[in-house]
């Protein structure tokens, strides 16, 4: 049994792996790595001395530290379930594959929901289209401008 479970390995459960290494305790980190948010962009952004990174090295910046520390496991799969155990919880897989943990932390992120727009699909997302989370704020609407001039006419926006 692991002391915990991480569902997600983006930043978020990067981070928490590391704090739980740190304090030496045993713990799963559970991806899809063919399901990432950010998997077209180039680069990430507002994640303190990351700003401009590209995500995959990152990850594997963060996996290599992490592992530094032999505490963590990493397994890919999906997980379909999960519920409360008499010590801690269980997690399975879609491939059936059961996992016990004293504790469990979801940080699978944010999925966006995309607009029927012709010609924006998840697949693009991060590369020829963004999604702003700080809509309705000017220094969005400044950014999106800049990035138009910058990337020309393949740039779409898109407002809503």
């Amino acid at each position: 049994m692991y002391d915990a479970i991480i569902i997600g390995t983006g930043p978020a459960g990067l981070q928490a792996s590391m704090a739980l290494s740190r304090v030496r305790r045993s713990h799963l980190l559970i991806s899809m790595p063919e399901i990432r948010r950010n998997m077209a962009a180039p680069e990430m952004h507002t994640f303190l001395t990351r700003d401009g990174t590209p995500p995959l090295k990152f990850v594997q910046e963060a996996k290599k530290q992490i592992n530094g520390y032999g505490f963590a496991a990493f397994v890919d799969g999906k997980v379909v379930s999960t519920e409360k155990g008499d010590v801690g919880f269980i997690v399975k897989l879609n491939d059936g594959t059961n996992y016990a943990g004293r504790k469990l932390l979801i940080a699978s992120g944010v999925k966006d929901v995309f607009l029927p727009v012709e010609g924006i699909h998840p697949r693009i997302f991060g590369s020829s289209s963004r999604i702003c989370g700080i809509m309705g704020n000017r220094h969005c609407a400044l950014y999106i401008l800049w990035r138009i001039r910058t990337q020309g006419p393949d740039m779409r926006c898109h407002w809503h």
